[in-house]
């Protein structure tokens, strides 16, 4: 189990791709606006690196959670539910991993093999999370520095940081809309493990507990990040106002 498992690679590109495009906007954000205390780059790199690391950390917290969650699977269960045919069986055996049925390509991706891989996923993705987390607070606590409070004027700096702004919010709307569609799924695996899987109900419903849990705090995470950038943008104060 790598870091790259801590998304499953559907999530990884669903929001690997705005994630690259807000760095994208904020680094040509400004172009054309005045930039009289010459912080125009500065700004750049700060929403930069403040984008990808704030994301890193709430993923690298999911990717934590989900395999502290994963052990309540019941792995041996999980084994005993998949019936193949002997044929393949031998053929299984003679692949180099050792036959592992759930590293096959078309597993899901939210399904760890067995303890031992979830724990690794978990050290792994907790010092990620903490790594990227020192990385955004020491650039936030900087960005914070060169622009005070609230106040995003027209320069090149201030259009600068209300891209980052919207760029945060755009993400963690998307966090949110696409975990909590999971998190349902999760629910919908208790109530139905029939219908959502073929091998045991009882691992099904482990299954659903364990994604419904997942991804409600991821949920939790998008909702809390969006709602601090969106604090912060004065379109907003102005609509308050």
């Amino acid at each position: 189990m790598d870091l790259v498992d801590i998304l499953p690679s559907e999530l990884l590109f669903l929001f690997g791709v705005p994630l690259l495009v807000a760095v994208i906007l904020v680094l040509v954000a400004g172009r054309k606006d005045a930039d009289p205390a010459n912080t125009r780059t500065q700004a750049r790199y700060l929403a930069a690196i403040g984008l990808v690391s704030l994301f890193v950390t709430l993923f690298a917290a999911y990717g934590t959670v989900r395999a502290l969650t994963d052990l309540i699977v019941d792995k041996d269960g999980v084994e005993e539910s998949v019936d193949l045919p002997e044929s393949l069986e031998d053929v299984f055996e003679d692949l180099p991993n050792g036959g592992g049925v759930f590293d096959l390509p078309g597993a899901s991706a939210d399904e760890l093999t067995d303890d031992d891989a979830a724990y690794r996923l978990a050290v792994q993705a907790v010092l990620l999370a903490v790594a990227a987390g020192l990385v955004f607070a020491f650039h936030d606590a900087r960005a914070h520095r060169l622009v005070h409070g609230d106040d995003l004027d027209d320069s090149a700096t201030g259009r600068v940081a209300r891209a980052y702004l919207y760029g945060i919010a755009f993400i963690a709307a998307l966090v949110v809309l696409v975990a909590l569609a999971k998190a349902g799924y999760g629910v919908f695996r208790v109530i139905a493990p029939g219908v959502t899987g073929s091998g045991s109900e009882d691992v099904e419903r482990q299954r659903g507990i364990a994604e419904l849990l997942s991804f409600a705090f991821l949920a939790a995470g998008g909702a809390f990040i969006f709602f601090r950038a969106w604090a912060h943008l004065p379109e907003q104060h102005h609509a308050d106002d």
